[in-house]
């Protein structure tokens, strides 16, 4: 594997000039702007375009960058680079520029943190083992990056779990977990009118309600009352639970490629956002005993502490150090020269 050298370019006002502040964004935001910015040009040696309208704000890189991969990590670009060819076949140059360009946004994220792990799985097996609490993984079977399976047979919408890992539980059974990455991102406005509007308001999916109540997840303060009245429909909650009844909906359900017997739903945030800070322990209380099993949340902080543990060879030495300085805003950024 190639080395991932890791050094500061110098300083220069004229080659750095300063990105524009963005004025509608809130503090979660204004934090990751500034590190991604940094480490665009300190680490990445990559100018911004002060005319695009995304590029301005320092975040997003210039497309010849973009198209080399510098939005992910080095050592893997080809595998990744392929990744997304395969997950967006159809796809048109202008229609996947965020995921190569946009450094702010989560869509490039998994592909950095979940395919150099798809080259050790007995190492996955442990990792995702520790994080759903022991003593239920016994291999991983597949890691894949944006999946949902068909809707029809789901949850009839377009939820979709940002990466899906497939493992056989040690009791032989087939298990799941729907992973949801997050990054500057919190709670999104419901238009009104909109299908989700519809769908949750007005309660035209009933796939939704039957799911909710059927799956154990929750408690009877939930269960009990319109699903338009609790706060799973709430902007602060709706998409985690929307992921959650995802897996649900896909236990043993017979007309989905998989036959389930076990699903986790597992969202992954960095501590400096503070919305999942707060929100996470708040959707905790509105599980069952049951659900609450089913559900973990886990800062990148822990996660990727997991991860050293176990990819512990001298080959992820520097995707560990890559995570935290991409992802993580902290003084450490200045240690390595």
């Amino acid at each position: 594997m190639r080395e991932l050298k890791i050094k500061k370019a110098p300083k220069a006002e004229d080659e750095n000039p300063q990105p524009l502040i963005c004025e509608s964004d809130n503090a979660i935001k204004r934090i990751a702007r500034k590190h991604q910015s940094n480490y665009r040009f300190e680490r990445l040696h990559c100018s911004h375009d002060h005319e695009h309208r995304y590029g301005k704000y320092g975040a997003y890189l210039k497309f010849e960058d973009a198209k080399k991969g510098k939005n992910f990590y080095a050592p893997y670009w080809e595998k990744i680079d392929a990744a997304i060819k395969n997950r967006y076949p159809n796809s048109e140059q202008w229609q996947l520029a965020p995921i190569y360009a946009n450094m702010l946004r989560s869509e490039h994220i998994p592909f950095n943190f979940f395919v150099p792990m798809q080259d050790d799985l007995n190492a996955a097996a442990k990792v995702f083992d520790e994080i759903l609490g022991g003593n239920q993984i016994e291999k991983i079977l597949e890691i894949k990056i944006e999946y949902a399976p068909e809707k029809q047979y789901a949850l009839n919408d377009g939820t979709s779990f940002d990466t899906f890992v497939l493992y056989k539980h040690k009791n032989g059974q087939l298990g799941g977990i729907g992973i949801e990455i997050k990054y500057t991102e919190g709670g999104y406005q419901l238009k009104r009118d909109s299908k989700e509007w519809r769908d949750i308001i007005l309660g035209e999916n009933k796939n939704y309600i039957d799911v909710t109540r059927n799956s154990g997840y929750y408690t009877d303060s939930i269960v009990d009352i319109p699903l338009s009245q609790t706060p799973l429909a709430k902007n602060d909650f709706r998409q985690i639970w929307r992921n959650h009844i995802l897996g649900a909906s896909m236990i043993n359900n017979t007309n989905i490629e998989y036959d389930l017997k076990h699903i986790n739903s597992v969202t992954i945030y960095p501590s400096f956002n503070t919305h999942f800070v707060k929100i996470i322990p708040q959707y905790e209380e509105m599980l069952s005993e049951y659900g609450k099993k089913t559900f973990r949340g886990i800062t990148y902080e822990d996660f990727f502490n997991i991860l050293a543990s176990y990819y512990d060879s001298n080959d992820y030495i520097y995707w560990h150090l890559y995570l935290n300085l991409r992802y993580i805003p902290t003084k450490t950024d200045n240690l390595i020269k």
